[in-house]
């Protein structure tokens, strides 16, 4: 029997039954001893669970649950603020209109994005911590997102990922803001929309009918004392067209999107890091834009392991675990870097491009103390020095979004040999089909090029932003 919207509605939950941290350690002295123990706690210690320090997150709206906004009375369904309002006396919970949303996030539902009509699939990802509630947000005159509409979401429990709260869309001019009572609400939440386009009117020239002569002020000629009629002559086309000239309106430049917002994939964005992917913090306006596709694939990368132990490179004391993002683009095109450096890529300018570090044994990144913005530059590695399951992982994830990802023969050769040894054995990471695509396929994505030992160089896919050939060049 096939899955309907109402079977959603009654087996979806708004809490949490077991309110235990998906990360924590159980001691089992069935099967544990305490040295055994110890060591999973410091190796959990040295990977933290970055999702636990996520305030939002970036999603797509799947559909809306609950039209009618009336959830109290389905005990799947919850609250305790709900409950408060329903014990309190008086109307106060009739004057609620709850917005109950599924939302896809990729970072933590590993399936595709589900159709329309794919109300098993849509229910799978309900039970999988991707609902979310607000209360204001239709009241505000919020309008509902369609199927597929960036949005952007958060947790009322970090520690578990539950009470999901929807916050708003990420789309132009998309609806009000929301959020639950007593939730520190982020500014702009109305929305973002693009300045209206400046419009320019040419002064209408003066026709030379208009201009007075001395012969208008002495009087009308002979000729002109001819019988006049009472109806005007119809000016011809010429003369309307030189009175009142077409009006003329500005080409607007591409509007950029908030902070980090994952709009349209080609829209240009301001590219926000987040705990585990760091930005270079270059100076002076208009840098380190990309596309919002490009954004999507950084948000992501807070699940790719590598960089846990940045800090204990020397000169690195105080940096934060994670990946280093070096060069993106500027806004608009251009040449990369900016300004007083000289450009040294001959892509970077459609905001498809990112130079990101190598994930280095022992926890380290291809970084090293410099006085590049940020305090740091990329520094080659050795092909024994990379994080070879790391870079494996990060190879697996970001073959879904990029074009190629360039990097440095030696590295590959390591990489390549490691990955015929995961397929031999059967490893789930990596199949047959997976290392052809990435290594030796038709259009195989991981392609080398010298220069790359310190960095990877990803392209994503599909054109970028003036670039329909989606080769990193403006047309």
């Amino acid at each position: 029997m096939a899955t309907t919207v109402k079977q959603i509605e009654n087996v979806v939950r708004m809490q949490n039954m077991i309110d235990i941290c998906d990360d924590n350690i159980v001691y089992d002295k069935q099967y544990d001893s305490a040295i055994s123990f110890v060591k999973r706690v410091y190796a959990h210690k040295a990977t933290p669970n970055v999702f636990k320090s996520r305030q939002f997150f970036y999603g797509r709206f799947v559909m809306q649950l609950f039209k009618d906004g009336k959830i109290d009375g389905k005990p799947n369904m919850y609250d305790p603020r709900l409950a408060a309002m329903s014990a309190a006396p008086g109307d106060s919970l009739s004057k609620i209109k709850l917005f109950v949303a599924v939302v896809y996030i990729p970072e933590l539902h590993f399936v595709p994005f589900p159709k329309k009509d794919d109300y098993k699939a849509i229910q799978d990802i309900a039970l999988n911590g991707g609902l979310f509630l607000s209360y204001v947000y239709l009241l505000n005159g919020g309008t509902v997102p369609t199927h597929g509409d960036n949005v952007l979401v958060s947790f009322g429990n970090m520690c578990n990922r539950t009470q999901g709260i929807f916050e708003h869309p990420e789309v132009e001019g998309a609806g009000a803001a929301s959020g639950a009572p007593g939730m520190i609400m982020m500014s702009g939440l109305k929305g973002f929309a693009c300045p209206t386009p400046s419009i320019k009117t040419p002064k209408p020239k003066k026709s030379k009918n208009t201009k007075s002569t001395k012969k208008d002020a002495k009087g009308a000629t002979k000729k002109e004392k001819k019988k006049v009629t009472s109806k005007p002559k119809k000016p011809s086309k010429k003369e309307v067209n030189k009175q009142t000239p077409a009006k003329k309106t500005m080409k607007q430049p591409p509007c950029p999107l908030p902070f980090g917002a994952v709009g349209t994939p080609l829209a240009w964005v301001r590219i926000q890091g987040n705990p585990r992917v760091h930005l270079r913090t270059y100076k002076g306006p208009g840098v380190q834009y990309g596309t919002a596709k490009l954004q999507a694939w950084l948000n992501g990368l807070t699940s790719v392991p590598g960089g846990n132990n940045v800090a204990n490179m020397p000169g690195l004391a105080n940096m934060a675990p994670g990946y280093r993002v070096g060069d993106v683009s500027r806004i608009n095109g251009g040449t990369w870097p900016p300004p007083p450096r000289n450009s040294q890529h001959k892509t970077h300018q459609s905001g498809i491009d990112c130079d990101i570090s190598i994930p280095k044994i022992n926890g380290g990144m291809s970084i090293a103390p410099s006085k590049l913005p940020g305090g740091w530059g990329f520094k080659s590695l050795r092909p024994n020095e990379i994080d070879i399951e790391s870079c494996l992982m990060f190879l697996v994830y970001t073959m879904k979004h990029a074009k190629q990802i360039i990097w440095d023969p030696g590295h590959i050769e390591v990489a390549k040999a490691a990955a015929q040894s995961l397929v031999k054995s059967g490893h789930p990471l990596m199949t047959r089909a997976v290392y052809r695509k990435l290594f030796v396929g038709s259009g195989h994505v991981v392609r080398f090029l010298d220069g790359h030992a310190n960095h990877f160089h990803v392209q994503m896919k599909g054109p970028g932003v003036g670039d329909k050939n989606g080769n990193g060049r403006l047309d």
